[in-house]
């Protein structure tokens, strides 16, 4: 049997934990990812995303202009900051300076025109910017499809909840 293979790019990488859970669960079902591209800031996670990723092109920036021109992929996963989101933060939400990097993410996402948009974030996003966050994808003619999870849901020994969210095109 042919295994299917998709394509992703992922922002706010950190050292790939989030694409090597997606390669695990989609693997699961028969279907193989190739991570072809990464965004990463944290200039000491890159030794590790390109042991574990070494085909991937890997950007430092979201902001950077050579985003404009990323190939396309069927899926872009990013767990974007949640500083400003977490309880533990100050509660700026999506207008605070690093939060709010969800928008450039989303927009990165836009021009890159994926099948599937996977997103991660803090729980207490559910109060401190969800709605914003379905606005926009409402907006760009997506459709969202959100939950949260413990980690001990997934067999981690504590319960610190996280929200996944799933967006994909309307049609």
């Amino acid at each position: 049997m042919a295994t299917e293979t998709l394509t992703v790019g992922s922002m706010f990488s950190g050292i790939g934990l989030l694409e090597q859970g997606l390669r695990t669960g989609f693997r699961r079902q028969g279907i193989e990812l190739e991570v072809i591209w990464q965004v990463e800031i944290d200039r000491a996670c890159h030794p590790v995303l390109r042991r574990h990723f070494p085909n991937a092109k890997l950007y430092e920036d979201v902001n950077d202009e050579r985003l404009e021109t990323l190939p396309k992929t069927d899926i872009i996963a990013f767990g974007f900051p949640c500083q400003d989101i977490s309880v533990a933060g100050q509660g700026a939400g999506l207008s605070g300076e690093r939060s709010g990097l969800f928008f450039r993410a989303w927009q990165v996402s836009m021009l890159v025109e994926p099948k599937y948009i996977i997103m991660e974030n803090v729980a207490a996003l559910l109060g401190r910017g969800l709605d914003q966050v379905a606005a926009t994808v409402a907006e760009s003619g997506y459709n969202l499809e959100w939950t949260t999870l413990s980690a001990a849901d997934c067999g981690a020994p504590h319960r610190r909840k996280r929200w996944w969210g799933v967006a994909y095109p309307r049609e």
